[in-house]
């Protein structure tokens, strides 16, 4: 009798661990223990099984916790942008977005009315030396028509392998121009080119090449001994620390402060030069309303140690830093870990950094600022939300348009007809895309000459 009470015990706690096991392979969030010293986490948890349970419009466990961590992200009242969750499929391209070499032309481009239109010519590249233009639109690659691509398509038909050989068609001056590009291996984070013997480096970003196309660029201009070097910062969103680092590196001496850290508990942390080697040269600074990030926290190192003039306008102002968590199915959770203080001891958080000497930039530079929408043709006498950046193109092109609220008016009417006969498009009816494009296109081609850039030029002088 022991021995069959021994098996009887023995079988009943077997059938229970079955049972457990069983439940637990069928509904994996009852493994999920609500037994925490946080109580909050506890009634997350408990809230999490009970809706995966029994909600009737529960979608999926990824679709859930993704919705809940952007909750999370966005539960503070410090307005902070920067804190986001990146799913594991668009974390490839975040991360790719941070790079700045790849195989190409070296171009960057808008999407326009038909195809794509080029807004920018990297030195050096594939594409300069086949003589493209800012404002060339990219009718087909290879015979393939770019014609309606979205912007994934376009970068897909754009990269390629290096020695690579293309076959475009652009159009040009509303002709046809056919031309064959070979491909490289690009680094475009950095621009310079020598002007009037005034180094000019325009840095893009902050990415992981910036350093040493910066050094390859200082290199070039101690060699030709330049007069000074001015360092463009307009428009650079920032990028990496470690970047920022290798960058002011090349500029001051050793044990300088670059700039300084402080987490959610009050810790100052410091950041300084660890190399003695440095360029020396006759330095300026050029700054707008959307240098922000590393650029900002660049400008400051070498305006405090250095006392190098800023041009321009008041910086964009974010003084927070953000790091990475990473999950185990490559999803990333982006968080705002510090605020950074230059090497004074200044916060710059929403407030930027005004300039030492403010130069307002040229209206044709403000024209780049404006949200162009090709959705369709915009007509005589009606409003259009649409139409407002078109006029405020129009008066940045020299054309007198009496209003920029989006009334097609009379006046704008004859300022268009005007346009339209200055480049060839007279039998384009109203503003069709067509002339829409052209706009555009003759914004990019006027901010590209050195002549419409106050900002530079004041300092050439």
């Amino acid at each position: 009798m022991k021995k069959n009470r021994k098996y009887l015990i023995f079988v009943i706690v077997f059938l229970i661990y079955s049972i457990g096991l069983y439940k637990i392979a069928s509904n994996p969030t009852s493994i999920i223990s609500t037994k925490t010293n946080d109580p909050y986490l506890a009634r997350f948890i408990e809230n999490y099984n009970t809706l995966k349970e029994n909600w009737y419009y529960f979608t999926s466990p990824e679709e859930v916790l993704e919705k809940a961590t952007n909750a999370m992200t966005l539960s503070n009242d410090k307005n902070d942008l920067y804190t986001e969750y990146i799913k594991p499929e668009d974390s490839k391209e975040y991360f790719a977005s941070m790079e700045s070499d790849f195989v190409g032309l070296g171009i960057q481009y808008i999407k326009g009315a038909e195809y794509p239109l080029i807004s920018r010519i990297f030195t050096g590249s594939p594409a300069q030396k086949a003589k493209l233009q800012v404002g060339d639109s990219i009718k087909s690659i290879d015979n393939k028509s770019l014609k309606g691509l979205d912007a994934e398509a376009i970068k897909d038909a754009v990269l390629g392998k290096d020695g690579q050989k293309r076959n475009l068609v652009i159009i040009r001056n509303n002709k046809e121009i056919k031309t064959t590009v070979v491909l490289k291996e690009l680094e475009f984070s950095v621009f310079y080119e020598i002007i009037d013997n005034n180094g000019y480096l325009l840095l893009n970003e902050f990415s992981k090449t910036t350093a040493s196309e910066v050094e390859s660029a200082l290199k070039e201009f101690e060699a030709k001994n330049v007069d000074k070097v001015i360092i463009d910062l307009r428009n650079n969103p920032g990028g990496y620390l470690t970047t920022l680092e290798e960058v002011a590196d090349l500029f001051l001496p050793a044990n300088k402060v670059i700039l300084k850290t402080k987490d959610k508990e009050g810790n100052i942390n410091e950041y300084k030069t660890t190399d003695d080697k440095k360029y020396d040269n006759d330095y300026v600074l050029l700054v707008n309303h959307n240098s922000a990030s590393a650029a900002e926290a660049f400008v400051a190192c070498l305006n405090e140690n250095l006392n190098i003039p800023i041009y321009g306008s008041t910086t964009y102002g974010k003084g927070i830093m953000q790091d990475f968590f990473e999950y185990s199915d490559g999803g990333y959770l982006k968080y705002t870990n510090a605020e950074w203080l230059t090497p004074k001891n200044n916060a710059i958080n929403q407030k930027g950094i005004k300039p030492t000497t403010e130069v307002k930039d040229s209206v044709i530079f403000n024209a780049m600022d404006n949200v162009y929408n090709f959705d369709k043709d915009i007509k005589y006498n009606t409003v259009s939300a649409n139409l407002i950046a078109y006029q405020k193109a129009l008066r940045a092109l020299g054309y007198d348009v009496d209003r920029v609220d989006g009334y097609y008016s009379k006046k704008t009417q004859l300022e268009l007809t005007k346009f339209k006969k200055d480049y060839g498009l007279s039998k384009e009816v109203d503003l069709s895309k067509r002339v829409q494009n052209k706009i555009v296109e003759r914004v990019f081609i006027e901010k590209d000459k050195t002549k419409n850039d106050h900002v530079l030029n004041q300092v050439l002088k």
